[in-house]
């Protein structure tokens, strides 16, 4: 038991006059204690006891379904607070065990690599046009010119898919690679097919 309300603070728990709880006392519907020369109640017991033992008013029956309503919405709301943080707490763990394995890649870092690899790869289907020109100037028929430009396409992504992706994907996995970085691959053969 904690006696840890005296009569005055006991009065202002139930909403009520001092006399009302002294009263209460005295008829022995609600238990005291005293303690270094002051009368001290549990709340938790003597709410009990005050529900059991003393007949209600219409009044005070509204004060303490008030008060039960109001202890209700707060056990509701601290009951879902700590949900929220608990759901909380459980996410930041998962994480930083999907970091610890490995399964988690920092986002600028990803985020300038494909962007730098994409670039490169945007840059060198840019000078198909310019790698292209003499050869298909001299060229009568369309389908041999579609033919040319396809083979330039295909090279292209050819390059892409066998040197800058393996080095993009190995950048992001964080793996130390002897490989170029992601993207100069691409900026390599960009450079090399330009006329």
């Amino acid at each position: 038991m904690a006696f840890d309300h005296t009569i005055s603070q006991y009065a202002r728990h139930r909403g009520c006059d001092e006399k009302a709880v002294r009263k209460a006392i005295a008829e022995g519907r609600i238990t005291a204690v005293e303690i270094d020369g002051r009368k001290m109640i549990d709340a938790a017991v003597a709410d009990i006891q005050w529900a059991q033992n003393t007949r209600a008013r219409a009044d005070s029956r509204k004060q303490g379904q008030k008060a039960a309503a109001a202890a209700q919405a707060d056990d509701a709301s601290y009951a879902a607070l700590r949900t929220r943080r608990e759901a909380a707490e459980a996410q930041m763990a998962e994480l930083a065990l999907a970091k610890e394995l490995g399964n988690v890649i920092e986002r600028e870092p990803a985020v300038s690599a494909v962007f730098t690899a994409f670039r490169a790869l945007r840059d060198g289907g840019l000078v198909i046009g310019r790698k292209l020109a003499a050869n298909v100037a001299a060229m009568d028929d369309a389908r041999e010119v579609q033919a040319a430009i396809d083979a330039a396409q295909r090279e292209l992504f050819d390059t892409f898919s066998r040197r800058t992706l393996p080095a993009l994907l190995a950048q992001l996995a964080g793996q130390e690679t002897a490989q170029q970085p992601a993207g100069e691959a691409l900026e390599a053969e960009a450079r090399e097919t330009q006329p």
